[in-house]
Parts: structure tokens; sequence; C-alpha cells
């Protein structure tokens, strides 16, 4: 194996040698692609990689994460990083199957961490050639990992590219029996209906009023129409058990059994805000003590992305503010100076 590195390297060091006159000007796509094929198929890195044996594939595989990071650092050698997306896709192609556990488990770690090189490298055929059978324990823990990054931004959107990776990255992850969320549903709502489903027809039938009024809540800070509302589908529920539910269900945090990367997904804050102003309109010490660690919850910032789920923590913020009790205000007195900061 050793032997095979050492030709993997001299195989790089080539492409970096021979990749000064990869063409880059064309006047149409046509004479773009025949050009490149050309080129390509003359480049001598390139044809020594593709006379390599499967060891020394596999061993370029191994190291294509690190060469990528160094040659696009910076965009200034795009020629060279370029030419080294095509090895790796060779690589990919012709490396031994099913690829080594240890070697997946490196490039997703590898991949996971540097997310300008994956950009770059060719994730989706990486995806496309490993098979749930593969999937360990490790390998699943950085798949969730990776799937975090491609989720939709706070307000659901998502281009199409990013969800067939996503839904790769999820087909992957999958664990045989696992019951998948129901469509239209994140892991808090999922588990707040599954509850509700347990229930007779006429109480289901008033929470899912009640839930379906929270979901309607836009803003931070409800107007008077939608509190009065809010309190008539609570009082025919019953306002103590739905204070006590609520408390419950905030005790959850606002994304439950995910990995501390997650963020809260649209499917659950829009229903999240209005669950806590509800939550707020039962009064009590101990829902205002539920209202105020859902807000540290949901403003735990995430690197590189923001907060867990910044609008519901700021509802949480606001919501703390109307109640009145000892408890309320001391949880209020915590947050409320941070969110006007960060609110400006």
């Amino acid at each position: 194996m050793e032997q095979a590195a050492k030709q993997a390297l001299a195989i790089y060091e080539t492409i970096c040698a021979t990749s000064a006159d990869r063409p880059l000007a064309f006047q149409c796509a046509e004479q773009m692609w025949q050009e490149l094929a050309d080129w390509c198929a003359g480049n001598t890195g390139l044809t020594q990689l593709r006379q390599a044996s499967p060891e020394v594939h596999t061993a370029f595989l191994g190291q294509s994460v690190e060469w990528l990071n160094a040659e696009s650092r910076g965009h200034s050698n795009f020629r060279v990083t370029s030419t080294l997306v095509e090895a790796v896709q060779y690589a990919i192609q012709a490396a031994p199957k099913p690829l080594s556990t240890e070697l997946v488990l490196t490039l997703l770690t590898e991949l996971r961490k540097n997310t300008i090189t994956r950009f770059y490298f060719p994730f989706d055929l990486l995806l496309a050639v490993l098979t749930r059978d593969q999937v360990t324990e490790e390998i699943r823990s950085e798949l969730r990992q990776l799937h975090l990054q491609y989720a939709p931004s706070p307000t659901g959107k998502i281009d199409e590219r990013t969800l067939q990776t996503r839904n790769r990255l999820a087909e992957l992850m999958r664990i045989e029996g696992e019951a998948p969320i129901d469509p239209g549903r994140g892991p808090w709502s999922q588990i707040v209906f599954t509850e509700i489903g347990n229930k007779d027809a006429i109480t289901r039938a008033g929470w899912e009023g009640l839930l379906d009024h929270c979901r309607t809540l836009e803003q931070t800070v409800p107007g008077t129409k939608w509190r009065k509302r809010a309190q008539e589908l609570t009082l025919a529920l019953a306002e103590s058990e739905v204070g006590q539910t609520l408390e419950r269900w905030l005790a959850l945090g606002p994304t439950p059994g995910q990995p501390a990367g997650a963020r809260s997904p649209i499917e659950d804050s829009s229903y999240q805000k209005g669950v806590v102003w509800c939550a707020a309109l039962c009064g009590g010490p101990e829902r205002a003590r539920a209202i105020g660690d859902f807000a540290i919850a949901c403003l735990r910032k995430i690197p590189m992305l923001g907060a867990v789920s910044q609008k519901v923590g700021f509802a949480c913020v606001q919501a703390l503010g109307t109640m009145e009790s000892n408890e309320a205000i001391s949880q209020w007195r915590a947050y409320e100076p941070r969110s006007s900061t960060q609110s400006h």
C-alpha cells in the first residue's frame, strides 16, 4: 500500500506540473467540451491515473481532499484544481467497490470539515457509489452532520441540487425500521402530533385547532385578535391541561433528538412561535421557566450558520416580557438586552 501511495503522489505532482496549458477560453459550449476532452485525453497525469492499478486509484482517492484543499485555496490554481476534480471523478469510479469503511469515513470527515473543498469535490458521485450496507455508526454520524449542512434556510428555501444531495444523505443514514418523519413535519412537530394523535377524536380536534392557530403567527409578537382566539381555543381544551402540555413540549427543546449543529426547520419553527405565546398566555412561573429555557436553546449560536432559531428565540423574549410573575421578569431580564442588540 505504501508503494501505491507513492505512485498516487507522483500522479498528483504530474497533474500539477502539466495543467498550466489547460484550455480556459471558448466560443461556445460545444467547443469547450471538445477541447477539454481532447486535452484530458492527452494529459500525462490523467493518462498515468487511467493506467494505474486499482490500489493506486484507492490511494489517490484517499489523499484527494487534502490535495484539492491545497490547490483550491484562494482560487489561485484553477487549472490544476479543475484537472484534479476530473482525476478524483475517475478515481471514485475506478477504485474497487465497495470502498473501505476507513476510506469512506476519512473522506466524509474531511469533506464535512472543509466546506469550500467540498464545493469542488465530486461529492454527489461519492454518495452515489456508497450503499446503506456500508454505513457503520461512525459513518452514520458523519452523514447526519453533513445532512445538517444541506438543510433549508430558516424560511424553508433550498435549491434543487442541494435538495437532491440532502435526500441522498438521508437515504444513506436511515436506520432500517426507523419510522420516517411525516411530510410537513420536523423532529419537534412529529413528536407533538404523534402525542395528540393518541387522544380521543374530540380532544385531538381541539389540539389540532390550537396548533393550526399557532402556525398562523408570522410575526414575533401577536396582535390582539390572535391572542383572543388563542385564549378561546385554550379554554376549550382546559387551560391547566394546555399549560402543562405546552410546558412539556417546550422542554423537548427546538431540535429534539438532533445533533448539536441542527437548526430548527421551518416545519417546526412555524408552530413553535405560537406555542411559546400560548404558554405565556397560560401564565405561571413553570411556563416562564420553560419559555426561558427554550429561549436559551433557540438563541444558541451554531458556527457559520447562526442561531438555532432566532425568530422563535426573540418570540420567547417578547412573550416573557408580557407575563406577570417574578420568574418571568428574571427570565426576561436575562435575554431582553441581548435580543434588542441583535435585532438592530
